[in-house]
């Protein structure tokens, strides 16, 4: 499997992982990470990482649904 952190990290031209949370244009973000073929990670991380890119607050509900 390959990395999601690490692909869009180099898709940004980011330097840093943790440069991707600060990256000012959010929808080229969203057209990098949907033209990534999907079946290349695991449906947790790519979950994982749109809260990690995005900021996304998760409900409850959301929060069971991934780590239960």
């Amino acid at each position: 499997m390959k990395d999601i952190y690490e692909d869009m990290r180099e898709a940004l031209g980011l330097e840093y992982i943790s440069d991707i949370p600060f990256y000012k244009n959010k929808e080229h973000m969203k057209t990098i990470l949907n033209s990534l073929s999907k079946k290349n990670y695991p449906e947790k991380e790519i979950e994982e990482f749109e809260i990690y890119a995005f900021q996304k607050k998760i409900t409850l509900d959301r929060y069971l649904e991934m780590y239960i």
